[in-house]
């Protein structure tokens, strides 16, 4: 991961017998606070915290998952 950006890089090179290309899948990472902001600008919120999603209760970890909806 790439700090303090949050970012991480998948990179996948794709062999076909006539061909092969490179994909730079780019991913962005945020803490609660970070997303909060984001959505904040957009009128929206998070109403929800789950540590996944199966629904566990919110504990600060790799994962989460979030309701969003409208301020």
């Amino acid at each position: 991961m790439y700090r303090p950006e949050l970012v991480t890089l998948d990179k996948y090179v794709i062999y076909e017998a006539e061909r092969e290309w490179t994909v730079y899948n780019w991913l962005q990472h945020f803490t609660l606070d970070m997303l909060r902001s984001e959505l904040e600008q957009h009128g929206l919120e998070i109403q929800a915290t789950y540590s996944d999603l199966r629904g566990r209760p919110w504990a600060d970890g790799d994962e989460m998952a979030v309701v969003i909806g409208l301020k």
